[in-house]
């Protein structure tokens, strides 16, 4: 006996087929430049604690000052509440360097927000903070 096919069948395989895409899209993050990231954010907090942002690399990270993420084909960096026009320049810089030094084969994006961290995650979802400035470093992924 042939079973028939019914549109409500098809929706629902279609549906699964596109929620089983999204999650293992999702579920992964690009860590191909895993190690110049764990090296940028390493620099990073020496450049806070020497332009006396924090004092040491615990008062940095409980400050919340820095996040130096995975991104697509590179590193994601953002800064919070840095008034440090020195230290601000010289994470540019550091970001700068490691872009040459990956010989433009990385992405790496830079948000300086003028607000805490904290600050944005009070705001709701429809309250989207903007960084003060965005720095991009195209590579040629």
């Amino acid at each position: 006996m042939k079973r028939k096919s019914t549109p409500g069948t098809l929706i629902i395989v279609v549906s699964l087929i596109i929620v089983t895409i999204g999650i293992s899209e999702a579920g992964f993050e690009d860590r191909t430049f895993e190690n110049q990231r764990l090296d940028l954010a390493r620099k990073s907090e020496n450049i806070l604690i020497e332009n006396g942002v924090c004092s040491s690399i615990k008062d940095c990270r409980n400050k919340k000052l820095i996040f130096i993420s995975p991104a697509k084909s590179g590193i994601n960096v953002k800064t919070y509440s840095i008034s440090s026009k020195a230290a601000l320049q010289q994470l540019t810089s550091q970001c700068a360097k490691a872009f040459l030094d990956a010989n433009g084969a990385i992405n790496i994006t830079i948000e300086m927000f003028s607000i805490s961290k904290d600050e944005e995650l009070k705001r709701h979802f429809w309250q989207a903070s903007h960084p003060s400035m965005t720095v991009e470093f195209k590579g040629d992924k």
